[in-house]
């Protein structure tokens, strides 16, 4: 019987099954892999011994030689004393072949306490069944061995019970950095810190795809963990790859040693333990033998740069390497900055390249590659390439994974060395210096500067517009001595800059006082910057940290700011002081509408100066366009009864805009629509599906929705899961969408709209009046609830485009505004998008989500009648949508298996 995939999955997935009674999942992954690799290589022993042309007794026709005691057909028929059979054996395979050494010592079978006769015997007769044979002759690919091994790692319970796999470099990261590093033949490759193997199998492995020969390849690696070494061995055993010497020790203490001194070699890769705590610094203190800490030695916290200046010294004179590390490395100070700038400064850095944060197995840690190139390529010399790649990423179940495109856009821009904006760019080191040896790519690549030119800002170095920078003080009162033209600027979080010292509301050392120049800064204008979108998102920029982020001194002081001439800050303070006195002004006038009947018609005269009508109209052409077609209606018409009607038109779709774009965000996430249909589509009311829309069910629906998202949004463990799901980096843009003031205003419309049925006829104009009122409030609360949120988010429909790079980049329909000319603007996205269906997607993201056809659009460029439809029933086997702004052609009726599908069986719904 040949021996497929599904076969072999099945055998040791029962063979798992035999041991599942052991209390230690560790052992159960051991005594599995052990027995597995004494069966294949007897087997493969056999099948070599039958077809030998050669002497088969002669040890040196075989990789591995089984010597008589050792091979599977020795404990096969032991019924008693089992375990020591087996000991007996690998000791004997051991002894005879070096390179085994001390690999299955440690396993130990003869423990009847763990693993009793009885067990034991079960698992050998599964292992012996004859069709089971693990030879090549059996198999329908000899690759099935190896996978083999990664099923017995998963049905052994090694992976979720061992805590140290959670900072094993992920397989898409271990393949991007071996075609960063490039290996060919001949070349000697080390690992000094191998973890399980997988840079240097994924080295053999990408030699192979590319078809070099591996004969004259030299493979090295050092582990100190037993565990990992003995999955390493075992890795490399089965893929036939038999010379690779794979140590077990640590490398800060015992490197590859070559005539007492250290051996090079042509590349070195690794992923040492990110922030290692334990690291042997002590072997330092007194001088290295070696000479690997003449920059300096890194404190006892971090052995990050202790990891580095080796993987230095064992690199060949032409040679790279590369490290994967946390972020803290490229920024951290003191002992590690002074390593650091000696790196910088010899010109030894090539390439930085930020990776995207909870790529790991169970931490969210964030990470980069740091590339170390001794022959660096003439336009790097003095320059260091940044790719910040922090944003290419897919999220799936819970964790960031790099997609193929996402890696062939990093792999395309180092091979180019180009600069693409927002994403890499060269940088000189005089540039680096002035940041003071910062590496964090985002200092260097970043949007603020384009933001800011066209906000006609031109950008300053802080330090030139600073007299003084202060941080407080346990000797004063309020932590600061108050001087003139400065703020205190918080150092974590978005709390507010201030100008006046009595106004702070932190506690003083979370502030940093900024005292300006005043011929070329105020105060003033700086305090408003920094609370400004700009300069949050500056202030975002220059805040380091792995836990909190924060301000410090030195990232202000190496930092821009950006500025209008001393005029214009003037003129911008005057406007922002007036625009204080007309809010404060209007506080005043509420106040007194309350308490004193007698100003009525006063505040009536002050209120006409204002005019409501251009700032209203100003909002609509923001908002998107299937609710700025309607509110634009009720704008237009001046009968109360009609702006009634309009409305409640309003309110109705502004509940299915936002049921859409919620149902929608669960409904591709198809394991997660699975579990939450059920507690969507029953509930208190009995509904069950949509054959009909109506304003309640809306209401009831979006409940429902606002709490499970709201549960993921505020769970730490589900809250990137969430926002993926929306396709939504701000988490402030989501938390408006569900925000409960929101239910509240679609719960009081509702009830209006219920309230008011069956009283259509001839009404008392009062009354019209009134619920024009009633509703004229609701809309204000939606537009304050709302603000300016949809500012950052686009709804489109794609039109035209082009692919390349693992990009799209589209001529879309921007959705937005009451016009019913729609304008074209070309956006890039990470995936494809249909025609015909409409997006939203987040302003400067390249995931858009797909939102279900609840509400579409009718393009009729030539006639200018383009118009939108919401979803109104199910009727004569098609899909009814209507629109509220469109007399022209009220209603369409047509077919639509998605929405269908959902609507008539939302709970068996595939």
């Amino acid at each position: 019987m040949t021996i497929d995939l599904i076969t072999l999955e099945r055998f040791l997935w029962e063979a798992g099954e035999i041991l599942s009674v052991l209390k230690f999942k560790k052992k159960k992954f051991y005594y599995l892999s052990a027995l597995f690799f004494l069966k294949r290589i007897s087997d493969q022993f056999d099948e070599i011994f039958n077809h030998l042309k050669g002497d088969p007794e002669d040890p040196d026709n075989y990789e591995i030689f089984i010597p008589d005691g050792a091979h599977w057909r020795d404990i096969r028929n032991v019924s008693e004393g089992i375990g020591f059979e087996i000991d007996k054996a690998f000791d004997a395979l051991e002894d005879f072949n070096p390179i085994l050494k001390g690999l299955f010592t440690p396993i130990q079978f003869m423990d009847p306490t763990n693993l009793p006769d009885r067990l034991l015997n079960k698992l050998i007769q599964h292992f012996s069944n004859p069709k089971y044979n693990l030879s090549n002759s059996n198999l329908m690919d000899t690759g099935l061995i190896l996978i083999g091994f990664e099923l017995i790692i998963k049905y052994g319970g090694y992976i979720s019970s061992e805590s140290n796999n959670e900072f094993l470099p992920p397989p898409q990261i271990v393949k991007l950095i071996i075609k960063l590093l490039k290996p060919e033949e001949g070349m000697k490759i080390c690992d000094p810190c191998s973890r399980n193997g997988s840079f240097l199998l994924e080295s053999v492995n990408n030699l192979k795809e590319k078809g070099n020969n591996l004969d004259n390849l030299s493979i090295f690696g050092k582990e100190l963990s037993y565990d990992l070494w003995y999955i390493t061995k075992l890795y490399f055993f089965l893929s036939g790859f038999f010379s690779a010497k794979i140590e077990l020790g640590n490398s800060l203490i015992n490197p590859f040693l070559q005539n007492n001194e250290l051996m090079k070699f042509d590349i070195v890769i690794s992923s040492p333990p990110m922030n290692q705590w334990d690291w042997p610094r002590k072997h330092y203190t007194n001088g290295d033998p070696y000479n690997r800490s003449k920059y300096g030695i890194p404190p006892k916290t971090s052995g990050d740069w202790m990891w580095l200046q080796h993987m230095l010294e064992i690199t060949s004179e032409y040679g790279r390497f590369g490290i994967l590390t946390d972020n803290g490395a490229l920024f951290r100070g003191r002992s590690e900055r002074k390593i650091r700038k000696a790196f910088i400064k010899d010109d030894l850095i090539e390439t930085i390249i930020e990776l995207p944060s909870n790529l790991f197995w169970n931490t969210n840690i964030s990470c980069c590659v740091i590339i170390i190139n001794k022959n660096k390529p003439e336009i790097l010399k003095n320059n260091i390439y940044f790719i910040q790649a922090k944003d290419e990423f897919e999220h799936f179940q819970g964790k960031n994974i790099l997609q193929e495109f996402h890696l062939n856009k990093i792999l395309s821009a180092y091979e180019k060395l180009e600069n693409i904006e927002q994403f890499s760019a060269i940088i000189n080191i005089e540039t680096i210096k002035k940041n003071d040896y910062n590496l964090y790519p985002k200092i260097y690549i970043n949007d603020l500067d384009s933001i800011a030119s066209k906000m006609r800002l031109d950008s300053y170095y802080l330090k030139d517009l600073i007299s003084e920078i202060n941080l407080s003080s346990k000797d004063l009162l309020n932590g600061f001595e108050s001087k003139s033209n400065s703020i205190y600027l918080p150092k974590i979080g978005r709390s507010e800059s201030i100008v006046n010292l009595d106004e702070i509301s932190l506690k003083p050392h979370n502030y940093i006082q900024l005292v300006f120049n005043p011929d070329k800064l105020l105060a003033d204008f700086a305090s408003g910057f920094y609370n400004s979108p700009l300069g949050l998102k500056l202030r975002e920029h220059i805040s380091f940290g792995s836990v909190i982020p924060s301000i410090s001194k030195k990232s202000l002081i190496t930092s821009k700011i950006y500025l209008p001439d001393i005029n214009t800050q003037n003129i911008i303070i005057d406007l922002h002081q007036n625009i204080r006195e007309i809010i404060l002004q209007l506080k005043e006038y509420d106040s007194k509408l309350w308490s004193n009947l007698k100003e009525i018609n006063n505040i009536r005269q002050k209120l006409s100066s204002f005019n409501r009508k251009e700032g209203f109209e100003e909002w609509i052409n923001k908002l998107p366009y299937p609710l700025a077609s309607i509110l634009i209606r009720y704008h237009a018409d001046i009968k109360p009864k009609l702006k009634v009607d309009h409305l409640l038109n309003f309110f109705e779709a502004l509940a299915e805009f936002l049921f859409t774009i919620m149902i929608s965000a669960m409904y591709w996430k198809t394991e997660l629509f699975d579990r939450f249909k059920k507690t969507i589509f029953t509930n208190e009311k009995g509904f069950k599906n949509l054959k009909f829309s109506t304003f309640g069910k809306l209401v009831t629906y979006n409940s429902t929705l606002i709490k499970i998202t709201n549960d993921l949004l505020f769970s730490s463990e589900n809250r990137n899961l969430c926002l993926s799901l929306y396709h939504i980096n701000t988490i402030e843009i989501l938390e408006s969408i569900i925000n409960d003031k929101l239910m509240k205003i679609l719960k009081i419309t509702n009830r209006y709209r219920n309230d008011w049925k069956g009283h259509s006829g001839i009404m008392n104009p009062d009354i019209i009046s009134n619920r024009l009122t009633l509703l004229e409030k609701e809309l204000t609360n939606f537009r304050e609830v709302m603000a300016n949120k949809f500012d950052s988010l686009l709804f489109i429909l794609p039109g035209k485009n082009d692919y390349e790079f693992g990009k799209y980049s589209y001529t879309v329909h921007d959705l937005k505004g009451p016009s019913m000319i729609f304008k074209k603007k070309e956006i890039i996205t990470s995936i494809p998008m249909d025609k015909g269906t409409i997006y939203m997607i987040e302003k400067n993201q390249l995931t858009p989500l797909k939102l279900l056809p609840f509400f579409t659009i009718s393009l009729e460029p030539r006639k200018n009648k383009n118009a939108c439809y919401f979803y109104n029933k199910i009727q004569d086997g098609k899909v009814r949508w209507i629109s509220y702004h469109f007399e022209q052609c009220p209603e369409i009726l047509e077919k639509n298996e998605v929405l269908q599908n959902l609507i008539e069986n939302p709970l068996n719904n595939e």
